[in-house]
């Protein structure tokens, strides 16, 4: 690790996955008249673990459909988004008017400030981040001087993008080789903290040494494996079994989810669970 890394950085926690192969955002990164074109990739992978639901009487998935209360299923061209401004009231938007009060997605992430890591309020984290890398060689030396730079001056860029046609406030900082961006919560959305009454009582110093000594005790580097979750790999193990066991006259009381030649082809109109 770089001398000049941020703390914060974590880049030693340890690649548990590929990187991926396919960026999920092309642009530029624009800093005053510089401008850096770049990839974003994720920085974590998702597993795909997920548990559905099925009927148990025939072993299918169950689908939600596109249903109005009054008139049953609908179809797609005969949907529309719309506004609740009351209860029970809505106002339908059309496509033209969403577009007029969208953000204009110039594909460019916009640095407009630079600050100590230390100011950056953690509760405003939105819970995604990306990598950030150079989109072509040509954008490779101007990519490295960036990052020398915020590296030398260890400071991080909070700047602006549009996402999915919303405007979004994200951080970037250095890492080992590359930049990592991070989005950010609206900070007006960002709720009072619940707070302690200074007044309610005055912390005994005997407890608060032996807590400082529990502390002193469980300090140190991270061994980031350690701190793995195996539920995927536990749940896989049990799946495994169920189906060994399915194809045996011991699971005669085990029902698996079979597919059904008929809806053998995913229907578009019906959402699975």
């Amino acid at each position: 690790m770089s001398k000049h890394t941020p703390r914060c950085a974590i880049s030693s926690v340890p690649t548990m996955t590929p990187a991926t192969c396919r960026a999920s955002w092309i642009g530029t990164l624009r800093l005053g008249s510089l401008l850096v074109p770049v990839k974003a990739y994720p920085t974590i992978s998702t597993p795909d673990s997920r548990l559905h639901q099925m009927h148990t009487q025939c072993g299918q998935r169950i689908e939600y459909r596109r249903c109005c209360p009054k008139h049953g299923e609908v179809r797609a061209e005969g949907i529309a988004k719309a506004y609740a401004y009351a209860v029970d009231h809505l106002v339908e938007l059309t496509p033209d008017e969403l577009a007029r009060v969208s953000p204009i997605d110039e594909k460019a992430i916009i640095l407009e400030r630079f600050f100590d890591q230390d100011h950056l309020d953690l509760t405003l984290l939105a819970g995604r981040s990306l990598y950030l890398a150079p989109e072509n060689p040509a954008g490779v030396p101007v990519f490295a001087s960036l990052l020398a730079a915020l590296l030398h001056a260890r400071k991080w860029a909070l700047g602006r993008v549009v996402f999915s046609g919303r405007r979004q406030l994200v951080v970037i900082h250095p890492g080992d080789d590359t930049l990592i961006l991070h989005t950010l919560h609206d900070p007006v959305q960002r709720r009072a903290p619940v707070l302690v009454p200074k007044s309610a009582h005055s912390p005994a110093k005997g407890e608060v040494h032996a807590i400082e000594r529990l502390i002193q005790q469980t300090s140190g580097p991270i061994s980031w494996t350690e701190y793995h979750d195996d539920a995927d790999e536990r749940l896989a193990r049990l799946v495994a079994d169920k189906v060994q066991a399915s194809q045996t006259p011991l699971a005669a009381g085990l029902r698996l989810a079979k597919p059904d030649s008929r809806n053998s082809k995913p229907r578009r109109k019906a959402k699975a669970a």
